[in-house]
């Protein structure tokens, strides 16, 4: 990569104030006490009565086994597909290196893969043949490969563009950002070993050391943001990329490396106020100018853009010292984000007051992913104790908080994403995790895609439905 292009012209947008005035917050982080295993034994016999149970839990389940793991998996809303098709991206991590001397990848290339699946559709009961009924099968399956995008390095994190969904950000084990449109990428089916990566269509840089995991969009304008070990928040503003962004065409010529070196753009805004690794960083839902972050020390800060670079509020010592996870309530965006952390713990956050005002438990590991999905009363986490729960968040502190657990995966879940779809399809779900093959020792990947049962999410409609006159 060049790091001597020419800096962006005078004429990019600035919307945002560059000044940096804020210090970390001086409270000293507690180590965790809690460091929580998984007992292997105790593990498998969970897994074992989950999928006995399969059969009455989902309306489908479909899983991969793959060769390399994937870090991150989203759902896209392409409106170009059937109202029964789904769209995933996804990624392939290899052990592929990069040789600074040859400038040349050897290897396996890692690789964004986006995926079209299609969804079977909630179960019927039709009394007319009635007789004649087969439910769908629920099983393994190989999830097809629409388009492969060799990646410059391990794919740690993808986002989505809100306003073009065809539009993702990528993190990988670097300082800088990649910003992609993947309709007019070059599909590399082959994947062929040492093959040159393809050309972002954005450079964003400002990180001074690794950013693999904090990244957002702005739902209510072009903004990005960004978060790293350098324990900095990098705000860019791209409208001057929309063109580029919102273009939906194929590409009509065969893949050239290199044919076009990718623009660079410098950070409008710089956050300083964490004093560890920024584990997570998010945009408000509803509005342009406030964000929430995490570090590894288990603080969240509260910013507001209007306010210059310094944070307007915190929470010291929300969670033990470790990777710690933040969502927004949508519904509710004003008032509360949940945050989870190593210890295991999801809390529930007034960030008017900042302060913790519930707590779920019941994860055996560390969370690695939090999100709240298209439904007021509930969210979702990931673990490392291979489960992922959705929370009914109305249940705080019943045995009822655990509303559905997701228990099939044979090895740690490093994230889960909900369908941006609508009806029953708002509760597709997808989830990967890591796995160690039991010959090798090598880690693959594990990819589910599932649904709970019509019977959990809308109990009354699934009854009207099987009704026989």
């Amino acid at each position: 990569m060049d790091e001597n292009a020419p800096p962006a012209s005078s004429s990019e947008k600035r919307p945002l104030n560059a000044e940096n005035v804020s210090e970390p917050p001086t409270k000293k982080v507690k180590p965790n006490p809690l460091e929580r295993k998984v007992n292997d034994a105790e593990q498998e016999q969970t897994w074992t009565h989950a999928r006995d149970a399969a059969p009455i839990l989902y309306d489908f389940l479909f899983a991969e086994r793959v060769q390399f793991p994937s870090y991150d998996v989203i759902w896209i809303d392409d409106p170009r597909l059937q109202k029964q098709a789904g769209s995933l991206v996804t990624s392939r991590s290899t052990d592929a290196s990069y040789n600074k001397s040859k400038h040349i990848w050897k290897g396996e290339p890692h690789a964004v893969e986006i995926c079209n699946i299609d969804l079977p559709a909630p179960l019927r009961f039709p009394s007319e043949n009635l007789g004649e009924f087969s439910p769908p099968m629920s099983a393994s399956k190989n999830i097809p490969r629409k388009k492969r995008m060799i990646h410059p390095g391990p794919v740690t994190r993808i986002k989505s563009m809100p306003q073009f969904p065809h539009t993702i950000a990528t993190h990988t084990r670097h300082k800088y950002t990649f910003l992609w449109n993947i309709a007019t990428q070059h599909d590399r089916e082959d994947l062929a070993p040492n093959s040159d990566p393809n050309t972002p269509l954005l450079i964003l840089k400002g990180h001074r050391e690794n950013a693999p995991r904090a990244l957002d969009f702005n739902t209510q304008c072009y903004f990005v943001c960004s978060g790293g070990k350098d324990t900095r928040i990098c705000v860019w503003g791209i409208d001057d990329y929309e063109t580029s962004l919102s273009v939906t065409d194929e590409p009509k010529s065969d893949f050239v490396p290199l044919s076009k070196p990718s623009p660079k753009l410098k950070p409008a805004c710089v956050f300083r106020g964490h004093e560890a690794e920024v584990t997570e960083v998010l945009f408000h839902p509803e509005n342009m100018t406030s964000l929430c972050s995490v570090s590894a020390a288990g603080n969240l800060l509260y910013w507001d853009i209007r306010s210059g670079a310094k944070y307007t509020g915190q929470i010291q010592n929300l969670h033990c010292k470790g990777l710690t996870t933040l969502a927004w309530n949508k519904f509710k965006a004003d008032q509360y984000v949940v945050t989870g952390g190593s210890d295991g713990v999801v809390k529930l956050v007034d960030i008017r007051m900042f302060k913790e005002v519930a707590t779920f438990s019941g994860h055996k590991a560390g969370v690695t992913s939090l999100t709240w999905g298209p439904h007021e009363n509930y969210f979702m986490s990931s673990s490392a104790d291979h489960a992922v729960t959705i929370w009914d968040v109305k249940q705080v502190n019943t045995v009822e908080q655990v509303f559905f657990r997701h228990s099939l995966h044979k090895g740690p879940v490093v994230t889960a994403a909900w369908s941006k779809k609508s009806g029953q399809s708002s509760w597709d779900i997808c989830s990967c995790a890591t796995v160690k093959d039991e010959q090798t020792g090598a880690e693959k990947g594990e990819l589910h895609v599932w649904r709970p049962t019509q019977l959990l999410t809308n109990t009354k409609e699934a009854l009207r439905k099987i009704e026989i006159d």
